[in-house]
C-alpha cells in the first residue's frame, strides 16, 4: 500500500461461497495465504484501473486531434468547391460572351438520327464479332487440316524412303545377277567355241595347229578357251594344211555368236548403277 500511515490497515469483506472456495484453491495452488491472494488481486485491479485511466486520456487526446484534422480537411474541401464553382461561372460567362447573339441548333443531327446511327454501329459491331468468330473457326479448321496433311506427308515420306532403300538393294542385286549371268554366258561361249574348234579339228584330223597371229603351236586337246595361250588372240576356225609340208592353222578372229537371246529387257546398266549409287528409283527418267 501507499506510505500514508495505513500499511497495517486491515480490510474485511464478505464474498460469495464459490468465490470463497476459489480463494482457498488459489492459495493452495500458489502456496500462499488467502490474504496474499486477495492482496495480489487488489493490486492488479488498481494497476488495470490506472492503465484504463491513462488510455482514456490518450484516446480523448487522439480523438481531439482527429477532430481537428477533419475540420481542417472540411474547410479545405469547401475552399476547393468554391474555387471550382467560381471557375465554372467564369468559363460560362466567357462562352456566353463569345457566342453570337442569335444562333440556332439546326446544324446538329436530330435525336432520331443519333439513335439510328447508334443502332447501325451496334449492328456493325455484331457483324464484326461474327466475322471474327468465323475467322477463328476457319483458322482452327485450317490448322487441323494442315496437321493432318503434315501427318500424311510424313507417312508418305517414310514410305518413299523405305521404297528408295529397297530399290537400292534391288538394283544392286540385279547388277550382281547380271554380272553373274555375263560370267556364265562368257564361259558358255568359250566352252561352245572350244567345242566347235575341236569338232572342226577332228573332222580335219588335226591335233596341233599354229596360231595364225603369232605362229606358236597349240595343242587343241589342252585348249580351255578359244584364245591363244601365247598371244591371247581369239580363235575363230581351224584350217588344215594345204600342202604336205605345210602346217595346220588356228584362224584368229571373233568367234560366232551363240544362239539365243541377244538383247536385254528391263532397265539398262546405267539406270541400275544410278539406282544403286544415288538412291534413285529404277527407270528414274520415266517417273
Amino acid at each position: 500500500m501507499a506510505s500514508d500511515g495505513r500499511d497495517d490497515d486491515t480490510l474485511t469483506i464478505s464474498v460469495p461461497p464459490d468465490v470463497d472456495d476459489w480463494l482457498d484453491e488459489e492459495a493452495i495452488r500458489t502456496g500462499t495465504s488467502r490474504a496474499d491472494v486477495c492482496r495480489r488481486l487488489l493490486e492488479a485491479a488498481r494497476e488495470i484501473a490506472a492503465e484504463d485511466g491513462a488510455r482514456a486520456v490518450a484516446d480523448a487526446e487522439e480523438l481531439d486531434s482527429l477532430r481537428a484534422q477533419l475540420d481542417a480537411q472540411r474547410e479545405e474541401f469547401i475552399d476547393h468547391v468554391e474555387d471550382v464553382r467560381e471557375r465554372v461561372i467564369e468559363v460560362k460567362r466567357e462562352v456566353d460572351e463569345r457566342a453570337p447573339a442569335a444562333h440556332a441548333h439546326d446544324d446538329y443531327a436530330p435525336l432520331e438520327r443519333v439513335d439510328a446511327l447508334s443502332n447501325e454501329i451496334d449492328s456493325l459491331e455484331a457483324n464484326v464479332t461474327a466475322l471474327v468468330s468465323a475467322h477463328d473457326d476457319l483458322s482452327d479448321r485450317v490448322d487441323d487440316r494442315y496437321e493432318a496433311h503434315e501427318s500424311i506427308l510424313a507417312d508418305v515420306s517414310g514410305d518413299v524412303d523405305r521404297l528408295s532403300d529397297r530399290s537400292t538393294v534391288l538394283a544392286g542385286a540385279v547388277l550382281e545377277l547380271r554380272d553373274d549371268r555375263e560370267t556364265l554366258l562368257e564361259r558358255e561361249r568359250d566352252r561352245a567355241a572350244v567345242d566347235e574348234l575341236r569338232a572342226t579339228a577332228n573332222r580335219l584330223d588335226v591335233r596341233r595347229a599354229a596360231c595364225d597371229e603369232c605362229g606358236s603351236s597349240v595343242d587343241l586337246a589342252l585348249l580351255a578357251r578359244p584364245r591363244c595361250p601365247h598371244c591371247g588372240a581369239s580363235f575363230a576356225d581351224v584350217e588344215g594344211s594345204s600342202s604336205f609340208f605345210g602346217s595346220d592353222t588356228l584362224v584368229t578372229g571373233d568367234p560366232p555368236p551363240l544362239p539365243g537371246r541377244t538383247g536385254t529387257d528391263g532397265p539398262d546398266r546405267e539406270q541400275l548403277e544410278a539406282a544403286a549409287n544415288d538412291d534413285s528409283a529404277i527407270g528414274g527418267d520415266d517417273r
